[in-house]
């Protein structure tokens, strides 16, 4: 017997130390170097751990073999194709296979990773489990309801992918952008879900936050002479969500807009646009008023967001 085990031990020993070999091998010169950035703080536990610098001696950080695509090309491939425009047609479970890659875009300076991942994961706030989809779902298919199916699985496909803490982490996300000054994520500020008060314990905080800096938000990005920020700051005095609701600068706001955007409409469509909003506005505003609204569109239109 102990020849037996002898003999298997003098087997085994060379396959064990090809292998010790091959893990030191591994972990030695063929490694990546991770690249620390320290410019992007987030202040949610959830996101500091999305956020926690990738282990250097991560299988995803080795040198992968020429036939199969690196971490780095998939996520300039998603980068590149959400900047042409075509971010409707992302793949979520590629979004979120990469998600740790892309956050590290983010931490770089990059703040289309940050529109990217608000994009994916913006729908999904709020939205239903995972139980309660397969119960519509179920309760869809007893009645043939394809549309309610159709809908049912766009949901699924465009959310399941995310884990929870993901979802999570859009706010700080959103947050980040805008530290990198992105405007389009300034306005996204305004209309960004703080959560959900029985689920997420930072949801009052959030709720404070949004309430002291979403104005701010849109003023400053209107400032900078990004149209979406007019007809948010529009909105916003129509509705009296962030601002006392006053219909003379929600006038004002969205003649600007309008005014911006029209190069990308047809003369007519301007035409009937813009009829529309004098209607809207003529039973709210004096003539006086609707000239005062004109003269603030003007001035936001030179740079004035005073």
């Amino acid at each position: 017997m102990k020849r037996t085990s002898a003999f298997l031990l003098i087997l085994i020993a060379p396959l064990v130390l090809l292998a010790i070999f091959s893990l030191n091998y591994m972990r030695g010169s063929d490694v990546v170097p991770a690249k620390m950035p320290n410019n992007v703080l987030f202040s949610s536990a959830t996101s500091r751990e999305l956020l926690t610098p990738i282990n250097p001696r991560a299988s995803h950080h080795l040198r992968m073999p020429t036939a199969q695509r690196s971490n780095h090309q998939i996520v300039d491939g998603l980068l590149q194709q959400f900047e042409s425009g075509d971010g409707e047609a992302l793949d979520a479970k590629l979004v979120a296979a990469h998600f740790a890659d892309i956050l590290r875009r983010l931490k770089d300076g990059d703040p289309i990773a940050a529109r990217l991942l608000h994009q994916s994961l913006a729908t999904c706030k709020g939205s239903y489990s995972p139980k309660e989809l397969n119960d519509l779902r179920i309760s869809a298919s007893s009645r043939n309801d394809e549309i309610a199916l159709r809908s049912i699985a766009a949901i699924s496909a465009a959310c399941s992918p995310f884990s929870g803490e993901q979802i999570a982490a859009d706010w700080e996300i959103v947050k980040a952008g805008i530290d990198l000054g992105d405007d389009s994520l300034k306005v996204q500020y305004y209309t960004l879900d703080p959560g959900v008060p029985s689920f997420d314990s930072r949801y009052s905080r959030r709720l404070a936050e949004y309430n002291d800096e979403a104005l701010a938000h849109l003023n400053q990005a209107a400032s900078d002479g990004f149209p979406d920020a007019y007809w948010a700051l529009g909105d916003a005095y129509m509705e009296g969500k962030i601002v006392p609701r006053d219909f003379l600068r929600a006038y004002g706001y969205q003649l600007a807009w309008l005014e911006s955007q029209r190069a990308t409409f047809l003369p007519s469509e301007w035409e009937a646009f813009h009829s529309a909003l004098v209607r809207d506005f003529g039973t709210r505003l004096t003539a006086e008023q609707q000239l005062d609204a004109q003269f603030l569109a003007n001035r936001l239109l030179s740079g004035d967001n005073s």
